[in-house]
């Protein structure tokens, strides 16, 4: 008797206490890229809030206009709009060119393929077999190829993945082979962004860098601060959007399983030197690897304009940290000996309309060999109240870019939704 008395007096202080908790939001979203945008849209019957440490929405999603012209210091490929969680139309696409090209010995090889690339450049016919019928589980015995013959492999996989390919996964180091689109939309890739944020009923706080979240279990405090301004919410549910090594700073005891999971996850970064040129005589390319300069490649878009074109100079991993701390004189300074050193005498400074620059610390995550394995559900939902999402969760997909972000993000959402039914 004693202890059923004692369980209901457990479970009366319980719920009174649950009853007392004021909540201010169903849900937060931390984090506006386009994991939290997508997530958030998919909550807009609920009340909800979110939390963008930066001046804008998109995350690693960032447009820039000149002249009528948009170009992308973040995200540049075109996305599938048609995977979209509503209906919506991107506009116009620039086709990207069909060669691709690589420079070496201080001469350009052009190809439709990177094999065939790499077979220009001396790679053999016994090479070219080995890298086509290695396992995908196993990946490619690195091991019996020489180390110029691994940077060439490089500058092709550093067109999508930041890193060295010794490092990745068997099914990312495929990467190094295929040939990317560089189809880009007219609008930009920010309009999307814009887009999700205008559908959200959820307010939307820019310039708050969240600080601390806690899940209580009956109620999740979030700490933030705004224009130095230290405050706090309370919410029925979270959304952490944020990179691993972010992640596991602001959650406060993260369940250890989950946080042992985070603190594997390594992302490299990356670094864009933008040129938009007016009337160029460039032979036009789709991109072009450049393993022997500071570069790593360099990548041509059309715009909706046929008199500006632009080019963007890529430093994946160790070049971008490389140029990390040069000063505007200096990567401008390197930037032009880059674009003289490729195209000779088909560039000149008299071209260069606008230049622009960006540097992203976690630009890209490391897919390890061990990264789809490692994974347990625990990651999806390390506590009662809390959700994780990002790109570098969409493990059906392809862990990047926008898509897997949006996917990440939906498939956050409808387990917060799920969540907050039955709550």
């Amino acid at each position: 008797m004693k202890n059923l008395l004692f369980l209901f007096l457990v479970l009366f202080t319980f719920n009174i206490a649950k009853c007392q908790v004021k909540f201010d939001y169903d849900y937060v979203v931390v984090g506006a890229g386009m994991s939290g945008l997508s997530a958030a849209f998919k909550l807009n019957n609920f009340n909800g809030l979110v939390l963008e440490k930066n001046d804008r929405v998109g995350g690693r999603v960032h447009s820039k206009s000149f002249e009528g012209i948009n170009y992308e210091l973040g995200a540049y490929a075109a996305y599938p709009y048609k995977l979209l969680p509503f209906e919506y139309n991107p506009g116009s696409l620039s086709p990207g060119n069909d060669s691709l090209g690589l420079w070496l010995n201080n001469k350009r090889i052009t190809c439709d393929q990177p094999l065939e690339c790499m077979f220009k450049a001396g790679f053999t016919v016994e090479d070219i077999e080995t890298i086509q019928e290695y396992d995908g589980d196993n990946g490619i015995s690195f091991s019996q190829f020489p180390t110029w013959k691994i940077q060439l492999m490089n500058g092709f996989f550093n067109v999508v993945q930041s890193g060295d390919i010794r490092e990745y996964n068997p099914k990312r180091q495929r990467d190094a082979f295929k040939k990317w689109t560089t189809d880009h939309y007219n609008n930009g890739n920010s309009s999307l962004a814009y887009e999700f944020r205008s559908r959200l009923t959820a307010k939307v706080v820019l310039k708050a860098e969240v600080t601390r979240i806690k899940d209580f279990g009956n109620y999740v405090e979030i700490e933030y601060t705004e224009d130095g301004i230290k405050k706090k919410v309370i919410s029925k549910s979270v959304i952490v959007t944020t990179p691993a090594p972010i992640t596991t700073q602001i959650i406060e005891d993260l369940n250890p399983e989950a946080k042992s999971m985070l603190e594997q996850v390594k992302f490299n970064p990356h670094a864009v030197y933008v040129m938009v040129l007016r009337n160029d005589k460039i032979k036009p390319f789709n991109y072009l690897t450049t393993p022997e300069l500071l570069s790593s490649y360099i990548l041509r878009g059309t715009t909706a304009n046929p008199n500006l074109n632009v080019f963007y100079l890529h430093f994946s991993h160790d070049k971008s940290k490389f140029i990390e701390k040069y000063n505007n004189a200096k990567l401008e300074k390197a930037a032009l000996e880059i674009m003289k050193t490729t195209f000779g005498k088909n560039f000149n400074e008299s071209m260069i309309a606008k230049t622009d620059y960006s540097y992203w610390k976690s630009a890209a995550v490391v897919v390890d060999p061990e990264y789809y394995d490692r994974w347990e559900r625990i990651i999806f939902h390390p506590s009662k109240r809390m959700f994780l999402a990002g790109d570098y969760l969409d493990l059906y997909g392809f862990p990047l870019g926008i898509n897997a972000a949006i996917q990440s993000g939906i498939r956050a959402s409808k387990e917060t939704f799920e969540f907050l039914r039955d709550e």
